[in-house]
């Protein structure tokens, strides 16, 4: 599979990204996830990330993912608020 200079330039723009999820920093992730969709906005959807003949994933592609990873941390980061905010309402009973 053949990976264009876009794609590097994306995969340094995303650096982090899995740490910070594996770690539970989500609003780290959610920055980092935050700045891969302007990169990938800047370089027009149909940029060739990576992929084979005729075969390619383009940016537009990506930020589509992206899109939706979004908004997986945005329902993470709300669902986490909701249960620190329901751990002290039970604490101070």
């Amino acid at each position: 599979m053949a990976k264009t200079a876009l794609m590097d330039e994306y995969n340094a723009v995303a650096k982090g990204y899995e740490m910070a999820i594996t770690s539970g920093d989500h609003h780290g992730a959610m920055i980092i996830a935050k700045q891969v969709s302007e990169f990938l906005q800047s370089i027009g959807r149909d940029e060739k990330m990576y992929g084979d003949g005729d075969k390619w994933t383009t940016a537009g592609d990506l930020l589509e993912y992206n899109k939706r990873r979004i908004e997986s941390l945005e329902r993470s980061i709300y669902s986490l608020q909701i249960r620190k905010t329901n751990k002290r309402n039970h604490s101070n009973n």
